[in-house]
């Protein structure tokens, strides 16, 4: 069968592994890009993007690639965008449009009811979507949803994939022969877990916990140490990256499973890396670790320095205390240090913001990543918005039709209020502590526009220059290749 995915934006891990699964069954795999290039969240600029995008030229390549299944992975941010594209498709030929993704995943009843999308995938799709490949009329797959003489049948999740070393190694070439930034030597991005030990309220991971409850003993599972290490070694072969970052929401997953990952790097990848995880996972041997592994850049989730607003709306584990002490080991080793912050978690007064400011400030993290608050479908946050007053049914219908903005633009708050303060973020790693100081107390980031360039892109790309933030490079690389997208 012929087999092709439509993606927009970013590699995706899901798209990868369902390819290598389809090909090690005989299946043709096809990926159809769209590099979202001045329409990625953090540049909107429409007369530019539309020098590189082309929504024709997109349709005439799927339909070139005489697809039997058609398939989107989707994030709500590129849902209305996947929906216009598979419109438009079905109104020339008539393959089977399938969409997973965690959009999809979280309101499967919505998503169904569009007239052009076929089959809802729930959950994981590498089992689901072998199954519907090798038999298109079985309707009764797991994990999917059908419709039938106008019925749709709703087939229940399979549970999770226990396993992940049974997985093939990702399908990495689909996307490398799109991605002209990834042919670069940039980076090497991989996954070595799939699932999440916690259950913060703003992330899907709780609303995939629900749904697995009863059906799945194991949410989160680890890849071996010597997986990774395989992956790893082919990839430095073939790919010949200068880093490698790894993406897992938490990669440290125990102190043992460091221990041996550290030995093993060390002597057989030897790579600059950048791994992702909560502040209380960071005692002091595992940082020691990581360093003598190669560790140069560890990212944090943050978030909010108010404890109250951290642990009852968010409800995270760590707390201040407990991130003040990680990321002081951090700097004691010499790792680079990047943390994520969020804009306008309900409850959250300018005061909170103010106090990040200072803690923020004598911390000196590298790179401060800043978000928006956007609430996403079926998440715990999102009703407790609409419990606050902060947005009405109407806005949480719409949320689940995609609309909204992204994170980056503005997501669900009044950009006024918290723009300003994403400026003065983007300013912390470069200017000394003395400096901000002086910038806070005459308050000079209040007269910046809050939704220009210089606010939101350029304190961003000013601290990447300053230090080599592996995350932002390959962001940055897609710009510096804009010839090989213009259509």
């Amino acid at each position: 069968m012929n087999i092709t995915f439509c993606h927009k934006n970013n590699e995706n891990f899901g798209i990868e592994y369902m390819s290598a699964v389809l090909k090690k069954n005989g299946h043709n795999v096809s990926l159809i890009y769209y590099s979202g290039l001045f329409d990625d969240g953090y540049i909107n600029i429409a007369g530019m993007g539309k020098l590189f995008y082309n929504e024709e030229k997109i349709i005439k390549k799927i339909i070139n690639t005489d697809p039997d299944i058609l398939c989107f992975s989707v994030f709500t941010d590129e849902y209305l965008w996947s929906c216009r594209i598979a419109e438009f498709v079905k109104k020339k030929i008539d393959p089977v449009i399938v969409f997973g993704g965690i959009h999809p995943t979280s309101v499967p009843e919505k998503v169904i009811k569009n007239e052009y999308v076929d089959v809802v995938c729930v959950g994981e799709g590498e089992d689901a979507l072998l199954e519907l490949c090798n038999n298109a009329n079985n309707a009764n797959i797991p994990n999917l949803w059908f419709k039938r003489d106008g019925a749709v049948i709703k087939n229940a999740p399979r549970p999770l994939i226990e396993n992940l070393d049974d997985l093939p190694m990702p399908d990495k070439d689909l996307f490398y022969d799109k991605m002209p930034e990834l042919k670069k030597g940039v980076d090497y991005t991989i996954i070595t877990s799939r699932g999440c030990p916690y259950r913060c309220t703003y992330c899907c991971n709780h609303i995939l916990q629900n749904m697995y409850k009863g059906i799945t003993d194991k949410y989160y599972r680890k890849r071996s140490v010597n997986n990774v290490i395989s992956e790893l070694e082919t990839a430095k072969i073939k790919y010949r990256p200068n880093s490698v970052m790894f993406f897992d929401d938490m990669f440290i997953s125990s102190e043992d499973w460091v221990k041996e990952f550290s030995t093993q790097y060390k002597k057989k990848i030897n790579l600059p890396f950048l791994c992702l995880g909560i502040s209380d996972r960071y005692t002091e041997n595992v940082v020691k670790l990581l360093k003598y592994a190669g560790c140069v850049q560890i990212s944090m989730g943050i978030q909010t320095v108010n404890d109250v607003i951290k642990e009852k709306t968010l409800k995270r584990p760590d707390k201040l205390r407990s991130i003040i002490e990680a990321t002081t080991l951090v700097k004691k080793y010499k790792i680079g240090l990047s943390v994520d912050h969020i804009f306008g978690i309900p409850g959250e007064s300018e005061e909170d913001q103010a106090a990040a400011v200072n803690i923020y400030n004598k911390m000196k993290p590298n790179i401060i990543n800043t978000y928006y608050i956007k609430y996403f479908p079926k998440t715990e946050i999102t009703q407790t918005a609409l419990e606050q007053g902060r947005i009405t049914s109407k806005d949480v219908e719409e949320i689940g039709d995609g609309y909204g903005k992204s994170y980056f633009e503005g997501g669900n708050i009044n950009l006024n209020i918290y723009g300003p303060y994403r400026f003065l973020f983007g300013l912390i790693p470069i200017f000394s502590a003395k400096a901000i100081n002086r910038i806070v107390k005459y308050k000079l980031y209040k007269y910046v526009k809050p939704t220009s360039f210089f606010s939101v892109v350029l304190p961003r790309f000013v601290a990447s220059f300053f230090y080599k933030d592996i995350r932002v490079k390959r962001f940055f690389l897609k710009y510096l290749c804009l010839y090989n997208y213009y259509n």
